[in-house]
């Protein structure tokens, strides 16, 4: 079963490397990357490759607004930010907890960093 398990893995390319190199796209997105600079939502083959990789789904709700017009609401379902930190803290060797590093040294945050 093991074996299969690890067959299956390397089809789907699901690796520790890979797996490492996702989180950071997940915990750090930024969906403000999503729209243009005069605040238009871009196309996702606009988005960069980060910003894909945090999104999780995209619903548009097309609305009939009256007199003809139509309103298109996009509604953006992201991955869990707070999961994907977590997984990296844990893997840092960092304490998951922020309250526990507040006023502590954490090899996890830079010297000239103030809380």
């Amino acid at each position: 079963m093991v074996e299969i398990q690890g067959k299956g893995a390397l089809k789907a390319e699901a690796t520790g490397e890979r797996v490492l190199k996702e989180l950071p796209r997940t915990g750090f997105s930024d969906l403000r990357r999503v729209f243009d600079a005069n605040n238009r939502l871009l196309r996702p083959e606009g988005w960069d490759g980060d910003t894909a990789a945090a999104v999780a789904s995209v619903e548009v709700v097309t609305r009939n607004i009256g007199d003809g017009e139509v309103e298109h609401v996009h509604k953006f379902k992201v991955w869990d930010k707070n999961s994907a930190l977590e997984m990296l803290t844990k893997h840092l060797g960092c304490s998951s907890s922020v309250s526990s590093t507040l006023g502590h040294e954490s090899q996890c945050l830079p010297e000239d960093v103030e809380l």
